[in-house]
């Protein structure tokens, strides 16, 4: 029997040796994983003090909203950032012309704004840039023919490679009478079937207020970079609330393996989405879903990442306990375009104090996904225009 003992406690040791190594492994595993999650977390101090948040242009008595952005790069390196530049009312129906501001130092301190496109009718809003192949720039925008009843016009202009001179006339690409409320930095270039596309939504029913109104989204395209344009044939109907509102809006295009998808803004919830893919004549259009991106009644922007392998989105958080319907951006990152997981909160004035913040907004360059939107942070919705730019490691 003392042998028997001796051996029972020579086993028990050698489980309990065991198990606690086992367990000391699962410790560092956990351990492990836990700081590769903090590493892309907004409280980790490596990406932290990485992460920059600049005020390009501060609103004013005379400039009251600044928002609607798009960016792009220039040949000779600099950064150029422009949007709508309102006056003295930042209502959506306010006048408004188109400014631009240009960056040496990858978007850490900007020019002065200079006027881009001036005031056509009762407004130029809502900016779109594409590079041409010769490096000439395309802006394409919005310009509002009249307030009551809504309508308006898309029209477009060639400046040369450094933005500093005309090159061609104005010219309007979808014309009046109709309503066409487009989202800026829509402008999508698909390598598969070598076309410049646009999507725009078309008011149907309503005065054009998004939450009493029914849109679709057409689509025109270019075989010649924007020179010329045709529609496409394809309509998105989109996803409508219990009331019957809604439809597809503001709507715009991310990269999707060998198809592109079109995503839009609605009034349930959730982003739409819908798959075109080219056939070798024409897209065809495939069944509409939607995204599991939770946002209600907001500008929602997507784009796919090369060198991050993974898509990402930004858009105005559904927080129905909020003060503001419009209180707080995400930024949220997917490898399959179906599941997001949020690495960073841009804006959240339920926490830093504010009135809304609006229109967010991705440009990728130089390492960096630079989110670019506008927030209102004193009485008076006065609306300054704001980029955090987020480090790849971010993600």
């Amino acid at each position: 029997m003392r042998t028997k003992n001796i051996n029972d406690n020579s086993l028990t040791s050698r489980l309990k040796w065991i198990g606690g190594g086992f367990l000391l492994v699962i410790v560092i595993i956990v351990a492990f994983v836990d700081f590769q999650v903090k590493k892309t977390h907004k409280d980790c101090p490596e990406i932290q003090k990485k992460i920059e948040t600049i005020t390009v242009i501060a609103a004013n008595e005379t400039n009251k909203r600044n928002d609607q952005s798009a960016m792009i790069k220039l040949n000779d390196g600099r950064l150029v950032i422009a949007y709508s530049h309102f006056g003295k009312s930042s209502r959506d129906i306010g006048k408004s012309s188109i400014y631009y501001q240009t960056s040496s130092d990858n978007g850490s301190t900007w020019s002065k704004e200079k006027e881009l496109i001036e005031t056509i009718a009762l407004g130029s809003y809502v900016p779109s840039f594409y590079k041409k192949p010769d490096g000439t720039i395309l802006v394409l925008f919005f310009v509002r023919e009249s307030e009551r009843p809504n309508i308006s016009s898309l029209r477009q202009i060639v400046f040369s490679a450094d933005l500093s001179t005309q090159l061609t006339k104005e010219r309007t690409i979808v014309p009046a009478p109709g309503y066409f409320p487009i989202a800026s930095d829509r402008l999508f270039f698909d390598t598969k079937s070598n076309l410049l596309l646009m999507p725009y939504p078309v008011l149907v029913s309503g005065e054009g207020y998004s939450q009493a109104s029914v849109y679709i989204t057409k689509i025109i395209v270019s075989s010649n970079f924007g020179d010329t344009w045709t529609d496409s044939g394809i309509t998105i109907n989109g996803f409508f609330n219990d009331k019957g509102f809604g439809g597809a809006g503001e709507a715009g295009f991310f990269k999707n393996g060998e198809k592109i998808t079109l995503y839009s803004r609605n009034m349930i919830e959730q982003v739409g989405a819908c798959n075109l893919t080219w056939n070798g004549k024409n897209y065809e259009k495939g069944k509409e879903y939607k995204l599991n991106i939770a946002t209600w009644n907001a500008q929602s922007t997507i784009k796919y990442c090369d060198d991050l392998k993974g898509w990402i989105a930004t858009y105005i958080r559904l927080n129905k306990m909020a003060a503001s319907p419009r209180s707080q951006i995400d930024v949220a990152f997917s490898t399959d375009a179906i599941t997001w997981k949020k690495v960073f909160t841009i804006a959240d004035i339920e926490k830093d104090g504010g009135f809304m913040v609006n229109e967010p907004n991705i440009f990728i360059e130089n390492n960096t996904v630079y989110i670019s939107y506008s927030v209102s942070t004193k009485p008076g919705n006065y609306f300054d225009l704001r980029i955090t730019k987020l480090p790849f490691a971010a993600f």
